[in-house]
Order: C-alpha cells, then sequence, then structure tokens
C-alpha cells in the first residue's frame, strides 16, 4: 500500500476504535478530528489517486466524518452501527489493498539500463480477420539496452498502459491503479551504442497484455538484448490501434471462418481434452490431429464424412467417451483446425511481418535499427504465444532460437520438429502433454520442467497480484522465485545460441539443482 492510503486507513480505524478515539479527543474536538482525516483523505486523493480497492475505506470515511460532525445529534445504537461497519469496511480495505497492491516491478540485474518505445506496423497483404475493412496492424512495444545519463530526465514506462489507455472502460476501472506501478524502462532512453544486439520477439498469450512479463524483458533487455514484444489483436485483452482506435478481446470467431461460437459448438470435446493431462494428452492429441490432417485433406464432404466415421471407432480416441459423437467430432475438428490452427498461423504472420518490416519501423530512437542484428533473431512466447514461438520455428528459418513457456501446441505443422534450438519449459499443469508435437526432437531441443509451479505463473506481473495465489490459482513457487528462476534460464538459453556463449544453458542446468528438471536431452 502507499504512504498516504495507510496513513488514510490509519486514521479512520483510529478514530473508529473506541479507545483510541477517546485518548484522541483528549487533545482535540471531534470536527477537528474530521477535519484531519479530510486532510489526510485530500492528500491520499490527489498524490495517489483513488482506486476501486479501497472503495470500502471512502463509505467508512463518510460514516466516520458524519459520526464525528453529528455525534451528540445520533443515537447510540446509530453510533455503534457506524462504527461496526467502518471498522469493518476498513479492514476490507486492507485486504483488498494487499491483494492488488501498487509495488513497482523488481530492477533488473543486467549491465545496461533499459530504455522503451510504442510503435506501429500495418500489413499491406493481409486483410484484418475480426475487422475485414481494415488490414491487419500490430502494436509493440520494444525494449533495449540503453544509455542514460539523467535517468530524471526521462518517464518510467508503467506497468499494463494499454489497459488504461484510450476510452473509459471497464478494463480501464480495473486496471487504472496500475498507473502507479512503475516498470524500470525509461520511454525513448537513446539505445546503446554497443550493439549490433540480437532481437528477440515475445509473443503474449490468449486474452492477455504486450508487458504481461516485464521483468522478463527487462532481464533480457539489461543484458543486451533488443526485445520486442507483440500484440495480437482481438485476442489481446486490449490495444490502442493507432489507425482506428482501441481493441478488444473477441468472444466470436474472424468472419472467415465461416461459423460462429454459437453455431458450432463441439459439445464439450475441447473441454474435456484440457481435463486429460501429461502424457495422456500427448497421446490423445497425435491421434487427433493425425484425423484432422485426413479431414483437411478430403476434397469433399462424403470424403470428410468417412474420415469423422472412421475416426469414431479409433481406440486412441475412447477417453473422449461419452461426447464421442459424428457430430461433436466434426465440429471439433472445424473449430480445432478454421479457429484454432489458423489463429496460430495468423499469429506466425504477425511474428514474420515485424522481421520483414523491422528496418521500416517508425522508431524515435536515432540510430535505433544499426544496433539490431537482425540475423540473430530469437521468438518466445507464454501459453498461446509460446505456441506461436513453436510453430514460427517449425517453419521459418530465420528463427536462431526458440523458447515455448508452457503453451500447449498448435498449428498445421504440428508433427514437424522445430529447425533451430529450442527450449520447452513446462509448469506442473501439464507436463508431457506438448510430446507429440516436439518429439522425436532434432538437436538442441531441450525439455524441462520446473516443479511447483502452475500455467498462469509464469506471467511475472503477478508478483504485483498476489490475490490469484490467494485464490488457490497458482503453484507452490513463489511468484518472484520463479520469475527469477525463469529469466535467468532464458538469458543462458539465448546466450549460448544466439551469442555464441558455449554451454552457457548446461552451466547454468548444472547450477540450480532441483529448481529446474531436465526431460530431454
Amino acid at each position: 500500500m502507499q504512504l498516504f492510503e495507510w496513513l488514510f486507513i490509519t486514521s479512520i480505524i483510529f478514530a473508529l476504535v473506541p479507545y483510541t478515539k477517546h485518548w484522541i479527543l483528549r487533545y482535540m474536538s471531534s470536527r477537528k478530528l474530521a477535519v484531519l482525516i479530510v486532510i489526510v483523505f485530500l492528500l491520499h486523493l490527489f498524490v495517489e489517486n483513488a482506486r476501486w480497492q479501497l472503495a470500502p475505506a471512502y463509505l467508512a470515511f463518510m460514516v466516520l466524518t458524519s459520526n464525528l460532525v453529528l455525534m451528540p445529534k445520533l443515537p447510540v445504537w446509530l453510533r455503534v452501527l457506524g462504527v461496526s461497519i467502518g471498522v469493518l469496511a476498513a479492514f476490507v480495505t486492507v485486504l483488498a489493498a494487499n491483494s492488488f497492491p501498487v509495488r513497482d516491478i523488481p530492477a533488473p540485474s543486467g549491465p545496461y539500463t533499459v530504455g522503451s518505445f510504442n510503435t506501429f506496423l500495418v500489413d499491406p497483404n493481409r486483410v484484418e480477420r475480426y475487422e475485414p475493412s481494415y488490414n491487419r496492424g500490430v502494436t509493440f512495444r520494444v525494449w533495449y539496452p540503453a544509455e542514460v545519463a539523467e535517468p530524471e530526465e526521462y518517464n518510467q514506462a508503467t506497468l499494463f498502459s494499454e489497459m488504461y489507455t484510450g476510452d473509459f472502460d471497464l478494463i480501464s476501472f480495473l486496471f487504472g491503479y496500475m498507473a502507479h506501478i512503475k516498470t524500470n524502462s525509461y520511454i525513448e532512453a537513446p539505445i546503446s551504442r554497443n550493439g549490433p544486439f540480437p532481437l528477440i520477439i515475445f509473443n503474449h498469450g490468449l486474452f492477455s497484455t504486450l508487458d504481461q512479463n516485464p521483468q522478463l524483458v527487462e532481464h533480457l533487455a539489461s543484458n543486451g538484448y533488443v526485445v520486442l514484444s507483440l500484440t495480437h489483436p482481438f485476442e489481446s485483452l486490449k490495444v490502442d490501434l493507432p489507425d482506428r482506435g482501441i481493441r478488444t478481446f473477441s468472444m466470436d470467431y474472424p468472419a472467415d471462418v465461416g461459423f460462429s461460437s454459437i453455431e458450432v459448438s463441439d459439445g464439450g470435446i475441447g473441454d474435456k481434452i484440457s481435463t486429460i493431462i501429461g502424457v495422456a494428452h500427448s497421446d490423445l492429441m497425435s491421434a487427433v490431429y493425425a484425423q484432422i490432417d485426413l479431414y483437411t485433406a478430403a476434397l469433399t464432404d462424403e470424403e470428410k464424412q468417412q474420415v469423422i466415421l472412421d475416426a469414431l471407432l479409433l481406440e486412441e480416441l475412447q477417453p473422449l467417451q461419452p461426447l464421442l459423437t459424428a457430430i461433436n467430432l466434426q465440429s471439433f475438428f472445424d473449430i480445432r483446425s478454421r479457429v484454432r490452427n489458423r489463429s496460430t498461423e495468423y499469429w506466425v504472420e504477425d511474428i514474420q511481418l515485424v522481421i520483414d518490416e523491422f528496418e521500416t519501423i517508425d522508431t524515435p530512437i536515432e540510430a535505433f535499427i544499426g544496433q539490431v542484428d537482425l540475423k540473430s533473431i530469437g521468438v518466445m512466447g507464454h501459453s498461446y504465444g509460446g505456441s506461436a514461438a513453436g510453430e514460427f520455428c517449425k517453419i521459418d528459418i530465420r528463427c536462431g532460437a526458440g523458447i515455448n513457456l508452457d503453451g500447449t501446441q498448435f498449428g498445421y505443422n504440428w508433427s514437424k520438429p522445430v529447425i533451430a534450438p529450442f527450449l520447452l519449459v513446462n509448469s506442473d499443469t501439464n507436463l508431457g502433454g506438448n510430446d507429440y508435437a516436439y518429439y522425436p526432437p532434432n538437436d538442441n531441443f531441450f525439455d524441462v520442467h520446473i516443479p511447483d509451479s502452475e500455467h498462469p505463473d509464469y506471467i511475472d506481473a503477478l508478483t504485483v497480484l498476489p490475490v490469484l495465489r490467494m485464490m488457490g490459482l497458482s503453484g507452490e513457487m513463489p511468484y518472484q522465485e520463479l520469475a527469477t528462476v525463469v529469466n535467468e534460464l532464458s538469458l543462458s538459453f539465448f546466450n549460448q545460441y544466439l551469442k555464441g556463449n558455449e554451454d552457457a544453458l548446461v552451466k547454468h542446468l548444472e547450477s540450480v539443482p532441483g529448481k529446474i528438471i531436465v526431460r530431454h536431452p
């Protein structure tokens, strides 16, 4: 909690609890006490701004000031009720404020200061699938090694800034308080001239945001990498597209799919698959995708129906019973192929757009492009973004190294091996569940497991959202410890394969026994 938040809530509690209140009233009148609390409230309001987590305290404030000013005129029972409500509200506020704290992002440990800027690209060759009147446009943020002699000359970036820009809406209301959470990036600071630096492209998870991993991207940038994080519009929570305005997550499928999420349902097959984890998930998906490939390749409706009928009899698909019907399976095949796999392909096309057009991007930083090594490119992502990284590194020779942070692999090229050094990082959530898409591997493939971690934990911004841990939606490893493990693991991997630091990854894995379990090699 911030300074004036603490003072505000503490003053309310002290003025409500009879023992401390009577002690205070020995030295000042009730009206003077009310004025003092109002002053603290105004300081909080103008210095730190109001936030929704403190709403119960604001209620307690109104009850308290009314009580203090009108105390002689109110019946005893009403005063007791008001005090009880006020104290309860104050304690609820403390719980809410500590569940959603205003806490700065830990500083990176690399030798460089970190700069950042936002920019935008439009693809002249692709129509926006979700909004066909526009071409595909992507906003992205870049973090880079900076030279900052006087940090106070530059504004520091704040966390999740896209969530509270543009028109005021529910997302802005919920995330607006994060404008007080500072990251360690200085906006539009000069880039270091010690380059050229390797380029790493980061991809957020589905329904997430481009700065979901501020510690990771700043850690990489502070150690000599240019990190570009893409927003994939309509599949991110919220994005500001300069040529068309704010766009939020689309709850329906793109128009080119040919059906809506209401018109076609897989009868729960997709949800059932998500409950089957580990190697059993991998075995099931291997069989499912083999049938999807046959279904997609079929030229006529009759041939497609025959694929469905044959698939219903496969022993490998029987774990989907009792949902395994012709209608459900065909709908699942259509959704997986036309929605999920096509979406992964679309994200890969976003990555390719950025690489293709990188030298033409609009950047406010002098000599920026010349400090980026476009012959040394890494691609990574979390969850759905990790799947996009995996798919890219299966088909594009420009992938110098890739990392999938606990993302279930989608994509048309599921059966192809990655063609570049690759690191697959697994939580406890679905360990071994991606084997169908990555095995048998080529050389320089690493498959590791971080025990006591769950899928959402890999969003390192969750260090400022401990409420999820309170709700049991995370593993046992503390958020900050996991963030540090992932940061150092990613850095050592990229150092080995993008900077040529021999055995950097192997040496790092040997230095953290127990924290990272190696499945392969």
